[in-house]
């Protein structure tokens, strides 16, 4: 098919003439420029040397226009580089945001799910058994998490001398005999001889009675015997201490399903390490000895909820294990199954990058081949999830 006549045009003249134009001749493809093979992640470094050398090649050459443009890219990769900078801030915030949201939100719903079951732990026969308080204890005394004393309920607020309290903790701690002078000497006083150590004993104890008198007047909680002290044995004494010891020997033991209530309620119970404003000697030894009780027990604990898939409790307590213990390795591989079943494996991915942090920091070693097979798995579980915001909501209670 040809292509029609130009229609005739009526010139000045009068006469008609015909528009001739010349056949477009076809676009030639534009040859490639240094830059198009430029990948869209190139290093800015990279891109600064090139920028760099064709500068040198500009100036060399005396072409003001090619400088021109090249100081126009300058410009223009600073501000790349900015905005870049910017980004990465505002990433890094937003994940810091996302694991505190996720932390806060566990705190709030355990220390709700506390409140709920206050009257749901397994009771004992008396004094000191089971995670709740004796009806009609005289003395209460809390040591996990902080001091706290109350006798016959009501606090003591205030305490006289500077060790009495310290004597009192050993007491309670070791309530089950009388305690001799010279041991208590040597755990509160270590750096005293026998005669000035047993003379700062006695006013300590004397203290310290004033300080109980003040919470219950009229009661001498802390006899004296030859060569020792004790707590007075016609008074009840509850310590959260006794309390989590028993519960812990407990959870391994038992019919079905009482195992999971025992740790259930020590985990509750603990609310941190013994004494932790305290830096004596037996203190230290003894706060290690509980960590590690609490260690084992809520490992056991969550290994229990992960195969009952229940991975918001699973969580809850791997939380609280990592607190304190931040380089277990079984708590981490834990923590991260129960992300990935939640659909969370962005969080499983954030839970490995802080354990590896802490390894290298601290201890200066990399996970194990353990924990490496474990990120497999969850990168390949993150390659079959749908894209979607990274989740900030915390896990529940146990």
């Amino acid at each position: 098919m040809t292509a029609p006549s130009p229609a005739p045009r009526i010139g000045s003249s009068g006469r008609a003439t015909v528009a001739v134009t010349a056949p477009r001749r076809p676009r030639e493809p534009s040859t490639p420029g240094p830059w198009a093979d430029t990948p869209p992640d190139l290093p800015a470094e990279e891109l600064r040397r090139r920028l760099d050398g064709l500068r040198t090649t500009a100036e060399r050459r005396q072409d003001r226009t090619l400088s021109g443009i090249i100081a126009a890219c300058g410009c223009a990769l600073e501000e790349w580089e900015r905005v870049a900078r910017r980004l990465r801030s505002l990433e890094e915030q937003r994940e810091r945001t996302a694991v505190l949201a996720g932390t806060a939100h566990a705190r709030l719903v355990e220390l709700l799910a506390m409140v709920d079951r206050l009257g749901e732990a397994p009771s004992g026969g008396g004094p000191g058994h089971g995670a709740s308080v004796p009806a009609r204890v005289g003395l209460v005394v809390r040591l996990l998490g902080g001091f706290d004393v109350r006798v016959d309920g009501h606090p003591v607020r205030e305490w006289a001398g500077r060790r009495g309290h310290a004597v009192l903790q050993y007491l309670v701690v070791h309530r089950d005999r009388p305690v001799p002078r010279d041991v208590l000497v040597e755990a509160v006083w270590p750096e005293l001889d026998g005669r000035a150590g047993r003379r700062r004993l006695h006013q300590a104890v004397y203290a310290l009675r004033q300080s109980l008198r003040g919470a219950a007047p009229g009661r001498t909680l802390v006899e004296c015997l030859a060569g020792g002290y004790r707590l007075d044995p016609g008074c009840p004494v509850w310590t959260d201490v006794a309390a989590f010891e028993e519960l812990a020997a407990a959870a391994g033991t038992g019919a079905a399903g009482a195992p999971e209530a025992q740790a259930r309620a020590a985990v509750r119970l603990y609310r941190g390490d013994l004494l932790p404003d305290e830096d004596l000697e037996w203190v230290e030894a003894r706060r290690a000895s509980l960590r590690r009780s609490f260690v084992d027990v809520a490992t056991g604990l969550a290994g229990r909820l992960a195969a009952t898939s229940d991975p918001a409790a699973v969580l809850a307590v791997t939380t609280r294990v990592l607190d304190v213990d931040p380089w277990h390795e079984e708590c981490v591989r834990l923590q991260m199954h129960a992300h990935v079943t939640r659909g969370e494996s962005v969080l499983a991915v954030r839970a490995f990058r802080r354990y590896r942090e802490e390894l290298q920091q601290e201890l200066g070693v990399e996970p194990s081949a353990t924990m490496r097979a474990a990120l497999a798995d969850v990168l390949a579980a993150r390659h079959a999830e749908p894209s979607g915001p990274v989740p900030t909501t915390g896990p529940e209670s146990p």
